[in-house]
């Protein structure tokens, strides 16, 4: 890799250490969760690639096992020793189009017009947390469900399934969460260009 990037210095040797007691665990938990912002990389701003996300309960994509195997290892953590590691104010709220993205986000999928039930339950928990601030037919279109002016079938279906039974409350937390964390980012990026 020294080679490849043509630099000056080697890299250094992994040290390798068994972990030793539970405070050592709990140090590299908080070590590898603070990496993006010990190193400065802003390669992925609304912390996507990073587990945390998952810790926190923002993404649902299965990764309950390894997170409760997490607490039950160090069980001494709480999520709130972590939810600080985000770097998320709650007092931001989320535009529209933070849930819409934060919707995909938080089930990991490039988008909700699938067919999964996943995307169907992400669907109908945005609908959910659209209903007083956006009309079917433009969420349809937001979604690119419907190029028609009217809602499309799957969302008509998803307002329906909603009102009949609500979506999952952990899903909704997600899709809010996420979306708020998009929010903290983005305004942060406009305050550091403004002084820029």
């Amino acid at each position: 890799m020294s080679r490849t990037l043509c630099l000056t210095s080697r890299f250094d040797h992994a040290r390798i250490r068994p972990v030793n007691g539970l405070d050592h665990l709990q140090n590299a938990v908080f070590y590898l969760f603070r990496q993006s912002s010990h190193h400065g990389t802003r390669f992925d701003p609304h912390m996507e690639g990073s587990s945390l996300v998952d810790v926190l309960g923002l993404r649902r994509i299965g990764a309950e096992p390894t997170t409760e195997r997490l607490y039950q290892s160090l069980p001494r953590l709480r999520s709130e020793q972590l939810r600080p590691l985000i770097r998320c104010d709650r007092s931001v709220e989320p535009s529209t189009a933070d849930l819409i993205e934060a919707a995909s986000a938080a089930i990991a999928a490039p988008h909700l017009r699938g067919k999964t039930p996943t995307a169907r339950e992400a669907r109908r928990a945005l609908v959910c947390l659209l209903r007083d601030r956006m009309p079917a037919t433009s969420l349809a279109r937001a979604l690119g469900l419907s190029r028609l002016g009217r809602p499309s079938r799957r969302l008509q279906d998803s307002a329906r399934r909603e009102n009949a039974s609500p979506p999952d409350p952990k899903l909704l937390f997600a899709i809010a969460q996420f979306a708020r964390l998009r929010a903290c980012r983005a305004a942060s990026v406009s305050c550091e260009l403004a002084s820029v």
